[in-house]
């Protein structure tokens, strides 16, 4: 097994690394319940349902996505990606590449690193 890590340019790292870092704050578990789950926690099972899909439809439509412009467009590229063996603690992602021969291994991971074999 070959572990390798995905990384980007700086401008492309530091917009994902800001939007992992934002996210992990956004789900950081309150250390008191709030209470809200506590009133839910008390409420027979089909109530609760009941009430939390009642409560969906006061939440309002979902986002539309919205087309990327030109210039967004033209600002990134696949091309600011690359992956590598090494500083693997500070890559956006992991892949690990799998064999059942050295020589498996080290045909797969030369097409994986050269854009062969589809990411």
């Amino acid at each position: 097994v070959e572990v390798f890590g995905k990384f980007a340019a700086e401008h492309v790292y530091a917009i994902e690394y800001n939007r992992c870092v934002a996210a992990k704050d956004r789900t950081d578990v309150p250390s008191q319940p709030s209470l809200k789950s506590q009133i839910v926690k008390m409420l027979p099972t089909p109530l609760a349902n009941s009430l939390r899909a009642l409560l969906q439809g006061f939440r309002g439509k979902p986002k539309t996505l919205v087309p990327l412009s030109e210039q967004v467009m033209a600002q990134f590229s696949t091309q600011d990606f690359f992956y590598s063996a090494s500083g693997l603690d500070t890559s956006l992602s992991l892949v690990a590449c799998c064999a059942c021969s050295d020589d498996a291994l080290i045909r797969g991971t030369q097409s994986f690193l050269s854009g062969e074999i589809a990411r």
